[in-house]
Parts: C-alpha cells; sequence; structure tokens
C-alpha cells in the first residue's frame, strides 16, 4: 500500500475502516476472515500504529491480536504481542490480562489443559472477557472430546447469556448458536452422517455465527474425515 501521504491518525481509521468492513463481511466461503483479520493487525504492528496516538495500548485491540493468533495457531505473535506490548497495559488491568494471554498462548500450542488452568485463574471483571474465555473453554472441550465437560459449560453458558442485560439480544442469539452448532459437532462426530455433515456445513456459512472460522474449520474435518 502507497501510505507515506498518509497521516497516523488517518492509517489508524483506514485500518480500523478494513477491520470494521471485514467483520461485517456475511460470505466468508470464498475468504479467510481470520487470517485476512490477523493480516491487518500485523500492518498495524509493522507500522507501529497498534497503540493509540498517545502511546496507549487499547486493552479490546490487545485481546482481539492475541485472540487471532491462537485461532491461527501462531504463539510466536502472542509473545510478540507480551514482548512488545504488554508492558504499556494500565496496572489495574495487567493481571487478567496477562492470564487470558496466556490461556491463549497455550490454546495456540495445543496445551489445553494449561490454557483450562489460566482461565479459572482470571478473576474477571468484564463481560467481553467472560463472553471470550467462555467461548475459548467451549473451544477447548471439543478439542479434548470431552463432551461431559462441554455439557457442563453449555450450561452455565446458556444460563450467563440468559441473564445478562448488558448485550443485545442479537449478541446473545450469535453465540447460543455457537453453543448449539458446537454441540451439533460433537454429535456428527460419532455418526458420520455425511448428509447431516454437509447440511450443517450448508448451515453455518449462511449463518450469524460467532467463531465461525473456527466452526468451518471443524465441519471441513469431518467432511474430510
Amino acid at each position: 500500500m502507497n501510505d507515506k501521504y498518509i497521516s497516523e491518525s488517518g492509517m489508524r481509521g483506514l485500518y480500523a475502516c478494513l477491520g470494521s468492513a471485514l467483520d461485517n463481511c456475511k460470505d466468508v466461503s470464498k475468504i479467510n476472515k481470520i487470517s485476512e483479520l490477523f493480516d491487518i493487525i500485523n500492518l498495524l504492528v509493522e507500522k507501529k500504529i497498534f497503540t493509540s496516538e498517545d502511546g496507549k495500548v487499547i486493552p479490546t485491540l490487545y485481546m482481539l491480536a492475541v485472540k487471532t493468533s491462537a485461532y491461527l495457531k501462531d504463539p510466536v505473535f502472542i509473545e510478540k504481542m507480551f514482548k512488545e506490548f504488554f508492558p504499556g497495559i494500565a496496572p489495574d488491568q495487567k493481571d487478567n490480562l496477562g492470564l487470558y494471554a496466556s490461556a491463549y498462548l497455550h490454546y495456540s500450542k495445543n496445551e489445553f489443559d494449561e490454557a483450562l488452568m489460566y482461565i479459572n485463574r482470571i478473576n474477571i471483571h468484564t463481560f467481553q472477557m467472560k463472553y471470550h474465555l467462555r467461548n475459548l473453554q467451549i473451544i477447548i472441550t471439543y478439542e479434548k472430546n470431552d463432551y461431559n465437560m462441554f455439557l457442563y459449560i453449555l450450561d452455565t453458558h446458556k444460563h450467563f447469556l440468559s441473564k445478562n442485560k448488558s448485550v443485545s439480544d442479537s449478541y446473545k442469539e450469535s453465540n447460543m448458536k455457537f453453543l448449539n452448532y458446537t454441540n451439533s459437532l460433537f454429535k456428527l462426530r460419532d455418526s458420520k452422517n455425511r448428509s447431516e455433515i454437509k447440511f450443517l456445513e450448508k448451515t453455518i456459512l449462511k449463518d450469524v455465527v460467532v467463531n465461525k472460522h473456527w466452526l468451518i474449520e471443524k465441519i471441513k474435518k469431518l467432511s474430510a474425515s
């Protein structure tokens, strides 16, 4: 990109718009949405505009960078986030964000028990972190093929979503769909019903659901098995 004539503030705005456009992209059948998002984050880091104009680390962006790297199984980038940006996290947020990043770091290395250990150590005060980490717990239960643990977390997560009044109904619905789709993945992993696998894949591709990239990746593995 020929961006030498654009100010830092303009660059931040440009990449924010790119991220928003990607986030609102409904048809992901022909793109790797999570990989595209990682490319945007990586450019922010490379161009030294990952922080705000006053040099502060934005917690939500830091969490997004860590989570995206983890889903791409890129522990090296998460370690880079630790080294370059964790020192700039506000002191009152360091404990939770350090544990948050450690959980995703271990997940990216397929060290699932260690990831769960860090999740359980977090003193969660913000809904956003609860949402991320509860969904990571769900993902890990599938990776470990632990259906009993999944059912337990499923019940607590659904209760949490139904009782939380700080998010929209559409947000809750998207998360509920993720839980139900993951439950279907568990069942199809055992039954290996080809027609049901294909039907679920088409349904997920057309739907609006959190962690869509992960669901598609897993259903494709079932299709190929």
